[in-house]
């Protein structure tokens, strides 16, 4: 049986685990953001440096770029999963603060001897 002791530290540890998590969602959201800058900004390089119809420049921009929209995709699933993580602390912690409940109405049960 948990203690109150233990509800105590297990939600303190998902406090800070919160609090980490959304710090990374920020540092995250910035890299996906300066990646997408940096692919923009790539791809219309590439398409006035290419020749050709439009749908030939098009190709070439999409080729030349290809790593640098890699890593943009890459950023963008970072988020979404740190975001999902971020969800998942807070079912955790909703769980963990159910169970205190539980260990303070179990503590404060008058008990029968």
């Amino acid at each position: 049986m948990k203690t109150p002791d233990r509800v105590v530290t297990e939600l303190d540890e998902i406090r800070h685990a919160v609090m980490r998590s959304a710090v990374d969602i920020r540092d995250a959201e910035s890299k996906a953001a300066s990646a997408d800058e940096d692919f923009r900004r790539e791809w219309a390089v590439a398409y006035r440096r290419a020749e050709g119809s439009v749908k030939d420049r098009e190709a070439v921009a999409d080729l030349d770029t290809m790593t640098l929209r890699k890593e943009k995709n890459a950023a963008a699933i970072q988020v979404g999963y740190l975001k999902r993580r971020a969800a998942d602390l807070e079912t955790v912690q909703t769980n963990v603060q159910t169970q205190a409940r539980m260990v303070d109405l179990t503590f404060r049960a008058p008990r029968v001897s």
